[in-house]
């Protein structure tokens, strides 16, 4: 009888794993594709079972993206609730800053007004004093606040420069109309 050689370590490994390993190397070179832990079962138990689970992983997904979205629109809202107080503020700011000054110039100048007046190309005159920024115009809708409409009619009537005021008559307008 022929007696049957056994295989050495190095053959049983490339038997098992398909691979093409040699004592050389030390390692495996082509490991073969495993076979599925879970071959005893049907491939159409298999395709469900994927599909399932695939199902599950995109749905956690879903529930995650859905919780970072909430989350990114709840600080947009607080970030424009925010910005909205401040410009409230702002535009209380600068009507009071509008209401403190006079739109007067002080001595020699005395009488005459701060703002620069412009007829413009629709034939309304409108101004802008240069000590505060407050805009003037006849148009409310034009204006932050429609009462600042009587600040136009009272200021339009002041002079300008020291030459429009009469002084031979001694009729220099002094102190503040608004």
């Amino acid at each position: 009888m022929e007696e049957q050689k056994k295989p050495s370590m190095w053959e049983q490994h490339r038997a098992k794993y398909g691979c093409e390993c040699s004592p050389k190397t030390g390692s495996c070179q082509k490991p073969k594709t495993q076979v599925a832990a879970l071959s005893g079962f049907d491939p159409e138990v298999l395709k469900v079972l994927g599909q399932t689970i695939a199902l599950g992983v995109v749905e956690g997904m879903k529930a995650a993206e859905k919780e970072k979205t909430k989350f990114k629109d709840d600080q947009t809202q607080r970030h424009r609730k925010r910005m909205q107080a401040q410009l409230v503020e702002t535009r209380k700011n600068e009507i009071a800053k509008w209401q403190r000054c006079t739109h007067m110039r002080a001595h020699p100048y005395s009488g005459t007004s701060r703002i620069a007046w412009a007829t413009q190309s629709d034939g309304v005159t409108r101004g802008t004093c240069m000590g505060c920024a407050c805009p003037f115009s006849p148009i409310a809708d034009e204006l932050p606040e429609p009462f600042m409409v009587e600040w136009y009619k009272r200021m339009i009537s002041v002079p300008m420069t020291a030459a429009q005021n009469d002084f031979v008559t001694g009729m220099v307008a002094a102190g503040s109309p608004a």
